[in-house]
């Protein structure tokens, strides 16, 4: 019997060991030539999942006033110059949105790694499955600050 008991809690506990995917979400951030760029990465067991990279410019370095107001028809044309900078359509595991906010220009574009469609994740420079803790070491050699 104390064998058996032995045995069944050692299950337990390596049961519990072997517990879920690890989630970790990390952030860096850099500033250059008058922009502020946040990319965020939700990685599961060091693959990321998800990356959201957020651009904020201040509207006189995007030679706009800082009265200006953006109309829907603006926000479009924004989102698509974001796309075609890019390279890539939205709908194929990308997400872009752009909105006027306190005098700057926020553009954001999100990327479902799980949903996005090989080109489309090739030509934003994620190749195959991407690493975390790589991707980290990478933005830090280019003088991103990471947390």
């Amino acid at each position: 019997m104390k064998k058996l008991l032995c045995a069944a809690f050692a299950v337990l506990v390596l049961a519990g060991c072997s517990g879920g995917a690890k989630t970790e979400t990390k952030t860096c951030s850099m500033e250059q030539s008058g922009m502020k760029m946040d990319a965020t990465f939700t990685a599961e067991d060091d693959k990321i999942t998800k990356t959201s990279v957020k651009v904020t410019m201040d509207l006189s370095s995007a030679g706009l006033g800082d009265d200006t107001k953006l109309t829907d028809d603006q926000k479009k044309q924004l989102e698509t110059a974001v796309l075609s900078q890019l390279g890539v359509e939205e709908g194929k595991g990308v997400n872009v949105s752009a909105e006027f906010k306190d005098k700057n220009i926020i553009a954001t574009v999100d990327v479902d790694m799980k949903d996005g469609d090989s080109a489309t994740l090739k030509k934003l420079g994620f190749g195959g499955e991407a690493s975390l803790s790589k991707t980290l070491e990478e933005a830090k050699d280019g003088g991103a600050t990471c947390k």
